[in-house]
């Protein structure tokens, strides 16, 4: 995705809440959303073990994504980072059900360049369409995100198929992740 969709789908995801963050976690939580596209570093993530300088891809990320997960799911009092790192969360957790950054990609960047801007249209008017959905608490979101990314590269590769799984995905670990969100399940 788009520096301009990760903005956007972290401003929706706050929107979203009855109970609003404080404004400083508010905007931790939305620089987290989209510090990884403004930091070149971010694409090392993952490059020892994985594939060089795909930091962004999902199989790259995966273990930090999992690992991060862990870590704010188990905590109980939250600060501004925690808050910043969700954001970071959702940042990866949206790229990883784009096709683009996905190993089943294997395209020139010209094409991963305007397979993100077809997306990005095609995000927006879905993000107006979108209607969230109450869940209860789920105790392993990890795993509900490794099951549901199984499904998602077993479906034909397209921009509407990529905006229902991050819509969908996003707003799971978001409600299921952070405190205020967490308040409203209970």
């Amino acid at each position: 995705m788009k520096q301009e969709s990760h903005r956007r789908l972290g401003r929706y995801l706050i929107e979203q809440l009855d109970n609003q963050p404080k404004r400083r976690h508010a905007k931790a939580f939305l620089i987290g959303c989209i510090e990884p596209d403004r930091n070149p570093f971010t694409y090392l993530k993952g490059s020892i073990r994985a594939k060089w300088f795909y930091g962004h891809n999902y199989q790259n990320a995966q273990r930090w994504i999992e690992k991060t997960i862990r870590r704010l799911q188990n905590k109980s009092s939250w600060n501004l980072f925690d808050y910043y790192r969700l954001g970071l969360v959702i940042h990866y957790t949206s790229d990883a059900f784009t096709y683009v950054h996905n190993n089943c990609f294997n395209e020139p960047i010209s094409e991963h360049l305007a397979y993100e801007n077809q997306l990005q249209q095609m995000f927006f008017q879905r993000m107006e369409e979108f209607r969230v959905r109450h869940e209860a608490r789920m105790r392993d979101i990890n795993e509900v995100f490794r099951n549901l990314h199984d499904q998602y590269l077993e479906v034909s590769a397209d921009v509407h198929r990529d905006c229902q799984y991050i819509l969908e995905m996003t707003n799971r670990v978001f409600r299921q992740l952070l405190p205020e969100a967490a308040a409203e399940l209970a």
